[in-house]
């Protein structure tokens, strides 16, 4: 429940804001019959400063809102994300998951594991009980492989069979790949070069000169609230393009 209702807040960081603010008013007209009102209001009102400064700073939630995408191009609805932590973490509140159900109508669907290597999330997806018509499927992995040692060559191939495997259970669906983003292994930045499997999104990364240093938590691995709204900001302006292409 509480869950529900960070992430309601993400999607929706000018509405809660708004009814916020208005909720502060409201109680600082009644103060003026009541002191007791007045200084509910003053909470009132540093909870909604509060709850605005998670969202820009915390979350970056208001960000998305002015990339240069109009939501009405995109045509694309039922979106299945595949992944590791990467992908989990995008459901949560700062996540690119989260931020593109903010900016665009879409319906998202979510098969993630932390921790798992490529090979293991084949094996979820295999059992996966997902049956809805998926019109796309964004798909990351390899992070977890490199860290555990495997080379650029096993990364790929098992990438690849990963791939089959999703186009064995989704056979009508458009698949994504997403490349690796820069990390950090043992205090060095590895910067994986984009697979054959994500041609498509090979300058993701590269345009984003300082990447590595605002776009990561502490650990040098994960994304914090800014390299997810990079995500979102290229997933976003790519399906819109991908939307305009096939009508």
């Amino acid at each position: 429940m509480w869950d529900q209702l960070l992430i309601f807040l993400a999607i929706h960081p000018f509405l809660a804001c708004f009814f916020a603010l208005l909720v502060s008013i409201l109680l600082f007209q009644l103060g003026n019959k009541s002191n007791k009102f007045r200084w509910i209001g003053v909470m009132s009102l540093a909870l909604t400063l509060g709850l605005a400064s998670i969202l820009h700073l915390r979350w970056d939630s208001f960000s998305i809102h002015f990339t240069d995408v109009n939501p009405k191009d995109v045509k694309t609805k039922q979106l299945l994300f595949i992944g590791d932590s990467i992908t989990c973490e995008g459901t949560r509140p700062r996540g690119f998951i989260t931020k593109l159900q903010s900016l665009l109508s879409i319906k998202a669907h979510v098969l993630c594991e932390r921790g798992a290597k490529t090979h293991q999330i084949m094996q979820f997806v295999e059992n996966s009980a997902v049956e809805l018509p998926i019109d796309l499927i964004i798909v990351q992995s390899g992070i977890n492989d490199f860290i555990d040692g495997s080379s650029d060559e096993q990364t790929l191939d098992a990438q690849r069979k990963l791939i089959a495997s999703i186009r064995s259970k989704f056979p009508k669906s458009i698949i994504w790949f997403l490349p690796i983003h820069p990390f950090y292994k043992d205090g060095e930045l590895i910067s994986p070069k984009p697979s054959a499997l994500s041609s498509d999104f090979a300058n993701w990364w590269e345009s984003y000169k300082s990447f590595p240093q605002n776009a990561l938590v502490s650990d040098g691995i994960h994304l914090n609230a800014r390299g997810h709204t990079c995500l979102t900001s290229n997933l976003a302006k790519k399906l819109a393009s991908f939307s305009q292409n096939t009508l």
